[in-house]
């Protein structure tokens, strides 16, 4: 009865050996397929945050562009503002085109495709450092804040736009229109004409260049932080 019993036992605990082994190679190799799966996402996510790193280099040559050239125009904006009607006539050909670039700005529209694929395609997540996961998740948010800057030099450029408008004659416009090569020094005369034109035109300038560029350069100080985590993050 004893060497039954014994047998009996041995049987048993052989079984459960069988079946802790058997659990303990299903755990191992569910462990195995986790961490290979979390490696083949963090992988993916790297190669996602390249694309991450090229989009912020773009922007950061857009906003570079466009400060310069809206300070540009700032700058034009204010010359027309300190000459006199008279003036106008003896410019040069050449300094009029110059100064006729004060209706040209720049206002960005900033590349956001693969920070939006980034952050859609749950890459976030997966993203180990905290604070670089707050960075990338608050990059959408600086076009929304360069856009309130830019409602303050739309709104100005209208109101010179229409003092411009209203101090031409019917038939300066027919002529602007029929040889826009004097447009420039028929604008530029228009303005120092008026005194609220004049007025306008400072307005205008000094929201380009100095709210708004002021703006891009923030801009330009976010993304150079992200990218500067972004490197630290890949090594």
């Amino acid at each position: 009865m004893k060497d039954r019993f014994s047998t009996l036992f041995d049987r048993v605990a052989r079984m459960a050996r069988a079946s802790i082994a058997i659990l303990a190679a299903i755990l191992a190799a569910f462990a195995l397929d986790a961490w290979w799966e979390e490696r083949r996402e963090y992988r993916q996510m790297l190669d996602a945050l390249d694309a991450v790193t090229l989009e912020i280099d773009r922007n950061i040559a857009i906003l570079e562009e466009a400060v310069a050239h809206n300070r540009g125009v700032a700058a034009a904006g204010f010359e027309i503002v300190r000459l006199a009607p008279e003036d106008v006539a003896t410019l040069s050909p050449e300094r009029v085109a110059e100064l006729a670039k004060f209706t040209d700005y720049n206002l960005v529209r900033l590349q956001q495709g693969a920070v939006t694929a980034f952050i859609e395609g749950g890459f976030l997540a997966v993203v180990p450092d905290r604070s670089l996961r707050a960075e990338i998740a608050s990059l959408p948010r600086i076009q929304e804040e360069i856009d309130e800057e830019m409602l303050a030099v739309n709104k100005s450029q209208e109101q010179l736009e229409g003092h411009m408008g209203s101090n031409l004659t019917i038939e300066e416009m027919l002529a602007l229109m029929s040889d826009p090569r004097n447009a420039g020094r028929t604008l530029i005369g228009s303005i120092t004409e008026d005194e609220e034109a004049r007025r306008a035109l400072i307005m205008r300038s000094f929201f380009l260049g100095d709210l708004y560029s002021s703006e891009l350069e923030e801009a330009i100080t976010l993304l150079e932080a992200a990218r500067a985590q972004i490197e630290r993050l890949e090594g």
